[in-house]
């Protein structure tokens, strides 16, 4: 783990991580200088595994944190899945839904 943009830029292979909110995240990562780090392993093709969040960030914005811009690397937006996707799931859909989605089921059982 790093929070050094050159460590970033240096490493055979990068992890970003999901845990947290859009808005923080990118808050964090812009603080320390590694938005710039991520965006350049990025566009160079070099390896990086974003997961959950980490995935959100590298998009242009998400529903998550109105107003606030994403990496933008990979077009596109996060968008919540609604309440449709809650429906199907309570009436005993199979659909895979993410923690939220699950979460957001259940109250509605």
């Amino acid at each position: 783990m790093s929070d050094d943009p050159a460590a970033v830029r240096a490493a055979p292979l990068v992890v970003l991580p999901g845990v947290g909110a859009f808005a923080a995240g990118m808050e964090s990562l812009t603080a320390r200088g590694l938005d710039l780090a991520i965006a350049e392993r990025v566009r160079e093709g070099r390896p990086l595994l974003a997961v959950c969040l980490g995935l959100q960030l590298l998009l242009d914005a998400s529903e998550e944190g109105p107003g606030v811009r994403g990496l933008g690397v990979v077009s596109g937006h996060a968008r919540r899945f609604g309440d449709r996707a809650c429906a199907y799931r309570s009436s005993g859909g199979t659909a895979s839904s993410p923690a939220r989605g699950a979460s957001c089921c259940a109250r509605a059982a």
